[in-house]
């Protein structure tokens, strides 16, 4: 496929490297169930990227280029949303997002308190568990990126 100039900063490092042809998705989730046992065992706290780069799986270069090109992006509020992040990563269908959102709106107006989205896709079992933290925690970095942005225009 080879790398685009600009990628979508939403996307997860596994997604990215599927999309790019470097892993297939039976290998990201090889990797994905490899990180997950090897958190307890030796590699705590490591990310993905680090598991496959010492796994022999993507090259450490190739790795730091992509995430740089993804990274480059200004992002804006919107491409931090939860739901558009799942479903630009094929983790959700825009469909079960919609019902999702309908079913967070039908909260918050029953209870008065809005339910937050992960924890709607949560029980309702939408999604891998370790996929929606790598979008909570890639929600954190776009926001503490437009966070360092608005810093540094005051």
């Amino acid at each position: 496929m080879g790398m685009a100039n600009e990628i979508d900063p939403r996307l997860l490092t596994g997604r990215l490297l599927v999309l790019e042809g470097l892993l297939s998705e039976k290998q990201l989730r090889s990797a994905v169930c490899q990180q997950i046992g090897h958190r307890a065992l030796k590699w705590p706290g490591k990310s993905l990227g680090y598991h496959l780069v010492n796994s022999n799986l993507v090259a450490a270069a190739l790795l730091e280029r992509l995430l740089a090109l993804r990274d480059a992006r200004r992002v804006s509020r919107d491409d931090a949303r939860l739901g558009e992040m799942a479903v630009a990563n094929g983790l959700l269908a825009p469909a079960k997002l919609m019902a999702c959102l309908a079913e967070q709106d039908a909260e918050r107006l029953r209870t008065g308190e809005t339910v937050p989205l992960g924890g709607i896709i949560r029980r309702e079992e939408l999604m891998w568990e370790h996929d929606l933290q790598a979008l909570i925690d890639r929600q954190a970095a776009l926001l503490a990126a437009l966070e360092s942005a608005a810093a540094d225009a005051a």
